[in-house]
């Protein structure tokens, strides 16, 4: 329900007037409020010691930016954000239904039929969330809220945020522990099929209102799910294989979401399933009707002692200009400008045409490239199952290299008088090919402190369109401005086993580079730049996603880099590396426009 605000809780957020309470979790907190035009919307502000945190800000951006991509019948859009202001925060699509875990506190486990209908429609949610390269990370019943018209995942990808070096108390985690994957609680790369796992967690709760690992401490808890078989007695039968299948320990020999969704559609003996309005028990229902009476703005009575207003974040002209990037959300109410990288097209493949520019990005305080720990990089970065999401998370990365040599061969030209009439770019290079070699791992390397301790990388420098491979591996200061992305590889530990763990990632190390996907190599200098300002890049992309078979084919990613470099890069090969443990080597054919003079 909602709740009247608290004395310290602020009245106004950037121009969202606050009517109520939703809740409170981890991150923030969570409040009523309308857009200009009376829609009602979930705002969620951050909490201040998180806001504190740089890490945490970056983090918090570039999952804001993911979400925003998403769209599904069963998800709840994130409509608005700012990552630049004193709190940040992101304002969703209001959901008129209480969450899971509320509605089988008060109302008890639902009905089989109702169960069928909510793990399939959550996995419908689990498709549109994975198709624009997010994993949700924390499915959990709070974050499955009850619609008349059916379920909404909220939430999806945010916990990633909180991932930060800052961040590593005994109180803050990726994920919930109890719903957690068995790859999430050993800090294991996680992908698309650790939401499977956490889905049927969700399920069997929703039908039992308990745990197929018990009850317990957390710690207690987590090693069930890696170490014991789950107790489904209570589970309905029709559901109890499914469930058994999704909690497999491995992530490969769980189902697919589609696989889900049948297994639901045969477990309801249905052809195709239709979800009637009285879809929930009717307590449910008349709490529904309830909620959808929520205040108007008219209707609130602000008469309260007044809390701290949020206030607008500085003017954009108090910030160094960074490459603009496209807008796609409905009209805010009135506020302030908002400062910091708008939105991305939801999933848009295509070329809407030149975006309008946006405000600047917030650099880091200090002008350095922001620390990246390796585990939790790998543990919280996107598996791809699609060629597009292939193209969204692998490539990018390469482009954003670190160079400062010539690590693969050059065919192609170099013609510095094309001039592009739409953006006045010059050609520089035209379908140059470079190779991005695999490195190779030491024996005696090891992680420490995010730098590979007698280990080596491939550098790429999008500026000079080089590559070089085989450099000692450095922290990403020493790095910067000559390397824009590099390539590493290295056990995690150290010790002289050959069978030590290895992880290896992509790094990208430009924080204010865009990139997106182009469906052609020959593609315009207008059309890679609209393409780059279209799509977010993650900040790395983990051994699990450069071995994955979607990045065998061949897809292209435009990047425009701080220095309003434009470079189109093409996909042509990928082989096994020479140097073993699983890793690639990639072949690749560079275009290049830099501004005239």
């Amino acid at each position: 329900m909602i709740d009247p605000l608290l004395p310290d809780d602020p009245r106004d957020v950037a121009g969202y007037v606050l009517r109520g309470r939703l809740g409170q979790g981890g991150m923030g907190s969570v409040y009523l409020s309308h857009t200009r035009g009376g829609q009602p919307v979930a705002l969620k502000v951050v909490r201040p010691d998180l806001a504190r945190d740089a890490e945490f800000r970056r983090r918090f951006e570039r999952e804001v930016q993911a979400a925003r991509r998403v769209h599904g019948p069963y998800t709840a859009p994130v409509l608005d954000s700012n990552t630049d202001g004193p709190l940040p925060w992101l304002a969703g699509a209001y959901v008129a239904g209480p969450p899971l875990s509320e509605a089988v506190r008060v109302h008890g486990p639902l009905p089989v039929e109702s169960v069928l209908l909510l793990v399939a429609g959550v996995a419908e949610a689990l498709e549109a969330v994975h198709a624009a390269g997010v994993i949700h990370r924390d499915l959990k019943p709070s974050n499955v809220l009850l619609a008349a018209d059916g379920p909404r995942v909220i939430d999806f990808g945010i916990a990633r945020a909180a991932d930060t070096t800052a961040l590593t108390g005994s109180d803050v985690m990726v994920g919930t522990p109890a719903y957690m994957s068995p790859e999430q609680v050993l800090g294991k790369p996680v992908g698309f099929a650790s939401d499977v796992f956490s889905l049927a967690l969700v399920g069997h709760y929703a039908a039992t209102g308990d745990h197929p690992f018990g009850q317990g401490h957390a710690q207690a808890l987590m090693y069930r799910i890696v170490g014991e078989a789950p107790d489904l007695s209570a589970s309905p039968a029709v559901l109890r294989d499914l469930f058994a299948a999704c909690l497999a320990k491995e992530p490969a020999e769980r189902p697919s979401l589609a696989d889900v969704i049948e297994g639901c559609r045969r477990g309801a003996d249905v052809t195709v399933f239709v979800r009637g309005a009285n879809w929930l028990p009717a307590g449910i229902v008349r709490e529904i009707a309830e909620r959808e009476a929520a205040p108007s703005p008219a209707a609130v009575d602000l008469a309260v002692p007044a809390g701290p207003a949020i206030p607008p974040p500085p003017k954009p002209a108090d910030r160094p200009w960074v490459p603009p990037r496209p807008s796609t959300s409905p009209a805010p109410p009135v506020r302030p400008p908002m400062v910091g990288p708008g939105p991305y097209a939801a999933g848009s493949v295509g070329f809407p045409g030149p975006p309008p520019p946006s405000p600047p990005a917030h650099p880091h305080p200090d002008g350095a490239t922001r620390r990246r720990p390796w585990p939790r990089i790998v543990m919280a970065a996107v598996a791809a199952v699609a060629v597009v999401v292939a193209a969204v998370l692998i490539v990018p990365p390469l482009l954003d290299g670190d160079g400062g040599g010539d690590g693969g061969k050059d065919s192609g030209s170099a013609d510095g008088s094309k001039t592009d009439p739409a953006t006045g770019l010059k050609q520089i290079h035209s379908k140059v090919s470079k190779v991005i070699e695999a490195p190779t791992i030491p024996a005696a390397s090891f992680l420490e402190n995010d730098v590979c301790k007698g280990g080596f990388a491939t550098r790429i420098d999008l500026e000079k369109l080089s590559v070089t491979p085989g450099l000692p591996d450095a922290e990403d200061r020493e790095l910067l401005p000559t390397t824009t992305l590099k390539y590493v590889a290295c056990h995690t530990e150290s010790g002289t086993d050959a069978d030590r763990p290895v992880t290896a990632e992509l790094r990208f190390l430009d924080p204010r580079a865009v990139a997106g996907l182009v469906s052609s190599p020959d593609a315009s200098a207008a059309e890679c730049r609209t393409a780059a300002r279209t799509a977010a890049l993650p900040s790395s992309v983990p051994l699990t996603v450069l071995n994955s078979s979607v990045a065998a084919g061949k897809v292209g990613f435009c990047v425009e880099t701080t220095r309003q470099t434009l470079v189109l890069v093409w996909l042509t090969g990928v082989r096994d590396a020479d140097a073993g443990h699983g890793l690639r080597t990639f072949t690749i054919a560079a275009t290049q426009w830099k501004p005239g003079s």
